[in-house]
């Protein structure tokens, strides 16, 4: 099943990143992004099992899926600084709740906090390269973004180590997802403002909803 979603997957990515190469109706590529969004709801629904051990990783989980789907329905239309600012805080949210959901499979917390002190640095990078480029409110909301992220991302280091060790845990493809969209917010963040430009949604799309993927197919 896997297999069938990383295809479809392909398809859909390989189109948007024709239309925003050459673009021909902002519609079509807005229906095209809520169609790959819900496959990967859709795909998480189906191939995550219940989990007896874990009861509430499952609808955690989906719930962190079905708030990226809100978010990529907000950061569509484009010279909006309030919907811009709404799908933030639904990716942020989305974060949020992964966090819980990679902790209730399993973390090794010696692993977390070492992959915190890690994360750190690129993030404190990451906010002084955004500074001079974001002003007001807006500041503050990017700050709080690139701490949660960077705390999903150490959490599922700490999921990724646990899972190592145990029969019921997660795989490594989760850390695979993870570090992907840890990557593709970085050109989300570069095309909102820094250097808007093709080159972010070249990179960007692909990492972003393939990185879905993997913390699929890395959870299950």
């Amino acid at each position: 099943m896997m297999v069938a979603g990383f295809l479809v997957m392909a398809v859909l990515v390989m189109v948007m990143v024709l239309l925003e190469a050459r673009p021909r109706g902002p519609r079509l590529y807005g229906a095209i992004k809520v169609v790959a969004s819900l496959w990967f709801c859709v795909l998480g629904a189906v191939v995550i099992p219940d989990l007896p051990t874990a009861p509430l990783a499952r609808p955690l989980f989906l719930g962190a899926l079905a708030l990226s789907f809100v978010g990529d329905v907000l950061l569509i239309p484009k010279g909006h600084k309030r919907v811009f600012l709404a799908g933030l805080v639904a990716f942020l949210l989305a974060h949020v709740m992964f966090i819980p959901a990679f902790v209730a499979r399993g973390v090794d917390v010696t692993i977390v906090l070492g992959a915190a002190v890690v994360i750190a640095g690129p993030a404190a990078i990451t906010v002084r390269w955004l500074r001079p480029h974001v002003k007001g409110p807006m500041l503050g909301a990017v700050a709080a973004y690139v701490v949660v992220i960077c705390a999903m991302l150490a959490t599922a280091c700490g999921a990724v180590g646990e899972g190592l060790h145990s029969n019921d845990g997660v795989t490594p493809a989760l850390l695979v997802g993870a570090i992907a969209f840890w990557c593709s917010d970085l050109f989300v963040a570069r095309q909102r403002f820094v250097a808007p430009g093709f080159s972010n949604r070249l990179f960007g799309l692909p990492l972003y909803f393939f990185a879905q993927l993997g913390l699929i197919a890395g959870f299950q």
